[in-house]
């Protein structure tokens, strides 16, 4: 027989949420609202077929909404854990990726009904594995291309989805 106490459960201990994870989460569902809004207006169902243009981005926009939803509410109830170990920040080659990406990802989205979705799909890659990742331009261009050709067979000619297309 010991004499040692029996070990007591302990709650987890709640701590107030850093602002960085309050920002983030409010910009989390800020960005999802965005995009199912923007989904709406390309309409959820099709004339031609079931789904309409809209269906996949709402359905991301939902998803996106309710992660930054359950981390809004972990981060305000002070349930999101410290850290394991210290975060870096990203140095200056590191903001630099992450803006030319951001920058490449909203000229899409905004340029997507104005040019052919194709040529959208073909260039946003193409830069991003270029200046990015430091590919060649042979490999951007033919994985661009790629995404492209892939993107059109899949979307338009299996699908039947309508997207903006340039008639030439």
């Amino acid at each position: 027989m010991s004499s040692d106490p029996a070990p007591t459960a302990t709650a987890p201990t709640r701590r107030r949420a850093p602002l960085g994870d309050r920002i983030g989460s409010a910009l989390c569902v800020l960005v999802a609202l965005l995009v199912i809004e923007r989904s709406l207006a390309y309409g959820l169902s099709g004339t031609s077929q079931v789904v309409g243009a809209g269906a996949f981005p709402f359905g991301l926009g939902l998803a996106l909404l309710g992660l930054g939803a359950v981390w809004a509410w972990q981060s305000w109830h002070g349930l999101v854990p410290p850290p394991s170990e210290e975060i870096e920040l990203p140095d200056r080659g590191g903001l630099f990726r992450i803006a030319f990406t951001s920058a490449v990802l909203l000229g899409s989205a905004l340029l997507f009904e104005t040019l052919d979705f194709r040529l959208t799909l073909f260039l946003a890659p193409a830069l991003v594995m270029r200046v990015v990742f430091g590919e060649g331009w042979h490999r951007s261009l033919l994985t661009g291309l790629g995404i492209a050709v892939v993107s059109h067979l899949v979307l338009v000619t299996a699908l039947d989805i309508p997207l903006p297309m340039l008639r030439f």
